[in-house]
């Protein structure tokens, strides 16, 4: 089962809301319905950045990944600055991201 990790900057955030928690997860479920489970949250670092963890329950393909990227950037529920807040991370936020702010 591969595992996303977003975690976002509250600081490069104009309305850093801790909902984000469970509304990014709702918002990708009405979007890919049965293909996710919610992993959870964690907080890590001095700052600290909020980790939010969500399961892929199947093997998906390139394309189905790809979209899920794509949702989870254009995610504006919290304001339009959502994707310079974030990294997103497969299974261990030791391995690159597939996904990086630009700084």
């Amino acid at each position: 089962m591969n595992q996303l990790i977003v975690s976002v900057d509250p600081s490069r955030m104009e309305i850093p809301d801790l909902d984000i928690r469970y509304d990014l997860f709702e918002f990708l479920d009405e979007l890919f319905p049965d293909m996710l489970k919610d992993g959870g949250y964690d907080y890590a670092g001095t700052q600290p950045l909020l980790l939010i963890f969500i399961e892929i329950q199947h093997e998906s393909p390139r394309p189905q990944l790809d979209s899920l990227l794509e949702a989870i950037q254009s995610y504006q529920r919290f304001g339009t600055d959502f994707k310079n807040a974030i990294q997103i991370f497969i299974d261990s936020v030791d391995n690159n991201p597939v996904y990086s702010y630009s700084d």
